[in-house]
């Protein structure tokens, strides 16, 4: 088997040059794979009608490899399909045309507002009074999909009792916590 004279990779000057070499490259080992599978198939079926049986020499060519064996070694033509699609279905969905792969992020999102108009005599008889604010209760950060369609995944993030929306500080007494990691 030859070596090509020069590699690809040794002159990475122009893509589309590199690429054109790089393809050159492959037909001549291509070429050469095909020749050196014709020999060996060639070199088998002589063997096969030269061996001899009790009965005389053998004349099938069921143990010889076939003449017209030809391994598939051209990859189906891609350039064209996008390997992802982008969708909105209940949130950002990713997923391959065959549905093999897909990724969805979705959220959950529990925000509470209140506005109060007591008047100065009954917020003066309570203990904590009245106060507007906007509190975020809950919020989750969902990521499920599959990979190859044989493994299917969820994760689920949920953050709740953060910060209050009126102090940069979290309270102490409801901290932060993540579950069902």
């Amino acid at each position: 088997m030859g070596i090509p004279s020069s590699f690809g990779w040794q002159e990475p000057t122009n893509l589309s040059l590199r690429l054109k070499k790089l393809e050159q490259e492959s037909l001549e080992l291509q070429k050469q794979v095909e020749n050196r599978l014709l020999e060996a198939s060639l070199h088998d079926a002589k063997a096969s009608l030269l061996k001899k049986s009790p009965a005389g020499p053998d004349t099938s060519l069921q143990s010889a490899t076939p003449f017209n064996f030809k391994p598939d070694l051209d990859p189906p033509d891609v350039s064209d399909a996008p390997f992802l699609q982008t969708l909105f279905d209940q949130g950002f969905l990713l997923q391959s045309e065959d549905k093999a792969f897909s990724l969805h992020v979705g959220t959950l999102v529990q925000f509470s507002n209140g506005w109060y108009s007591a008047p100065d005599n009954i917020q003066q008889t309570l203990d904590r009074p009245l106060v507007d604010g906007s509190d975020l209760r809950r919020m989750r950060l969902r990521l499920d999909g599959n990979i190859f369609s044989q493994f299917i995944f969820m994760m689920e993030f949920d953050v709740s009792g953060g910060a209050d929306f009126r102090t940069p500080l979290p309270d102490p007494q409801a901290p932060l916590f993540i579950n069902q990691v």
